[in-house]
C-alpha cells in the first residue's frame, strides 16, 4: 500500500470521469466525454492516457491510494479496535462522498479491466476488506 499521490490535475481528470462513467456507465462513456467536460481536446486527454482503460485503472488505483492514505495509515496504529473502527468508518465515509461519491461508485466496474488489472484492483480491495476483518475479529475476540 501507500503509492504516490497525483498531482491535481491527474486527480481533477480521476474523479471528472469517475463521475461521468458512474452515471453514463463505462462502456457508455467515450474519451471524448471525458476531454470535454474537462475542457480538452480528446488528443490532450492522450496526453493524461493511453486509454479508457487505462484511465479506469488509474481512477480505481487513485481511490484505493486515497483509502491507504486516508483511512488505513491514519487508523492502524489507534490502540483500540472499537475506536480504530469507528474512526475508519468515519474516514471511509468522508471519501466515499467526496466528488459525489463517484470513485467509491465504481467497484462494479471492475469487470471492465483487463485481467491483470483487475487483479491487482481486486487485490487491493481485499487487502482492505482483510484489515476491516481484522478490527471485527480483535473486538469479537474482546467480547465487544
Amino acid at each position: 500500500m501507500g503509492r504516490r499521490p497525483l498531482p491535481g490535475r491527474r486527480a481533477e481528470i480521476c474523479r471528472t470521469a469517475a463521475q461521468i462513467i458512474q452515471a453514463r456507465g463505462f462502456e457508455a462513456t467515450s474519451l471524448a466525454d471525458i476531454a470535454r467536460a474537462l475542457g480538452l481536446t480528446k488528443s490532450g486527454l492522450y496526453h493524461y492516457t493511453s486509454s479508457k482503460h487505462a484511465l479506469l485503472f488509474e481512477i480505481m488505483t487513485f481511490g484505493m491510494d486515497q483509502i491507504d492514505a486516508e483511512v488505513v495509515a491514519p487508523v492502524r496504529n489507534i490502540a483500540d479496535p472499537a475506536e480504530r473502527l469507528y474512526e475508519l468508518v468515519n474516514r471511509h465515509i468522508r471519501i466515499a462522498t467526496r466528488a459525489g461519491g463517484a470513485v467509491a461508485q465504481l467497484a462494479d466496474e471492475v469487470k471492465s479491466l483487463p485481467a491483470v488489472s483487475r487483479r491487482q484492483v481486486q487485490q487491493r480491495m481485499r487487502e482492505y476488506v482483510t484489515f476491516v476483518h481484522g478490527i471485527v475479529e480483535e473486538l469479537a475476540a474482546a467480547g465487544r
